[in-house]
C-alpha cells in the first residue's frame, strides 16, 4: 500500500473529526446560548406579571377618588382648610386580601422588587394601622387624624408608580423600553 494514500485517508480522516468536533463545539456554545437567553426571557416575563399584577392594586392606594380607593376626603366650601380625610374599612380588607393573594398565593412577591415590595409594605402597616384604630368603631368611613399617614400615603402611592416602572425596565408611559 502506498504511504502516500494511507497519509491523504488519515488527513482526510482526521479534518473530518475535526471539523464534527468544532461543528458540535459551536452548536453546543449556540444551545447554551439560546437556553441562557429563555431563562432571562422567562425571569422578565415573571418579572413583569409579578409587577403587573401590584399595579391592579394601585386602584387602592390612589388619592383619586374611585369605588376602591380608600382614602376619601372631604372640601370644605370656602376652600381655606385643608381637606379632611377618611378611610374606608371595607376597601382596607379587599386592598388586605387582594395583596396577600398576590404576593403570597400567586407567588408573585418572590419576582417583586426590593423597592416596591418595601412600599407595598409599608402602605399596608399604615392601613392595618388605621384598622386596628378603628376595630370597635361600626362605621365604615372613619375620619384620619393623622395628617402624617394621609400625606405618607400619597407620596408612597407616587412612588410605587415610579418603582414599578423602574422594576421593570419602563422608562416613560409612551412604551419605550
Amino acid at each position: 500500500m502506498d504511504y502516500m494514500e494511507l497519509a491523504k485517508e488519515a488527513f482526510s480522516i482526521i479534518c473530518t473529526f475535526i471539523a464534527a468536533y468544532v461543528a458540535y463545539y459551536y452548536a453546543i456554545k449556540q444551545l447554551h446560548q439560546k437556553s441562557v437567553e429563555n431563562i432571562e426571557y422567562a425571569k422578565y416575563q415573571a418579572v413583569l406579571q409579578a409587577h403587573k399584577s401590584l399595579y391592579r392594586l394601585l386602584r387602592f392606594t390612589t388619592n383619586t377618588e374611585n369605588e376602591d380607593s380608600i382614602l376619601i376626603w372631604e372640601k370644605t366650601k370656602d376652600g381655606k382648610q385643608e381637606a379632611t380625610y377618611y378611610f374606608r374599612k371595607e376597601n382596607i380588607r379587599k386592598f388586605m386580601k387582594e395583596l396577600s393573594e398576590e404576593i403570597y398565593n400567586e407567588g408573585c412577591g418572590i419576582f417583586m422588587s426590593k423597592e416596591v415590595l418595601s412600599l407595598i409594605s409599608e402602605y399596608r402597616n399604615i392601613v392595618y394601622g388605621f384598622m386596628l384604630s378603628a376595630q370597635n368603631n361600626p362605621q365604615e368611613t372613619i375620619r384620619i387624624t393623622n395628617r402624617e399617614s394621609v400625606e405618607r400615603m400619597k407620596k408612597i402611592h407616587q412612588n410605587l408608580s415610579i418603582e414599578i416602572r423602574q422594576a421593570i425596565n419602563l422608562k416613560k408611559r409612551d412604551l419605550r423600553f
